[in-house]
């Protein structure tokens, strides 16, 4: 009987049944222009999870309208609001006439309804960041991604 059980054993370790389900990490860069702004956002994901992802958003600010006064006062407002989100970090500046804006968001840590309350989020549920779905929305925006 000993030799049965230990036999089961053996041939469950060696097709696999009793190891640990493999981390599968991505990560994927998705690229292009919505209207007069170019974003590059970087996702990171565990098991099809995004753990974080970076955003590098730039446009130029003088065809907005803005002076060089009016986008200081917007980057300084930006960074006042975004500095209350557990698990965003946000980086503004301005280079020539183009206003360049850092976004890292760690979705292991963060508060999704802070992000729900600013509109960075549909829904206040971190089961929405799932990479399938944002490359959808991405793709559906025109953006092109790709595999890193």
């Amino acid at each position: 009987m000993k030799k049965r059980i230990l036999g089961v054993l053996l041939l469950m370790i060696v097709s696999g049944c009793t190891q640990k389900e493999k981390k599968v990490i991505e990560q994927i860069t998705c690229k292009g222009t919505l209207q007069d702004t170019s974003i590059t956002t970087t996702l990171k994901a565990e098991n099809n999870q995004i753990q974080e992802q970076s955003i590098l958003l730039q446009s130029d600010y003088a065809a907005y309208g803005y002076s060089d006064k009016q986008m200081a006062a917007c980057i300084k407002e930006r960074q006042k609001e975004y500095s209350k989100i557990k698990g965003l970090q946000y980086e503004a500046f301005v280079s020539g006439k183009k206003f360049m804006q850092k976004l890292h968001f760690d979705l292991r840590n963060v508060n999704a309804q802070e992000l729900k309350d600013m509109d960075f989020l549909t829904a206040a549920n971190t089961s929405d960041f799932v990479l399938d779905k944002a490359v959808a929305v991405y793709e559906s925006q025109g953006l092109v991604c790709t595999t890193d």
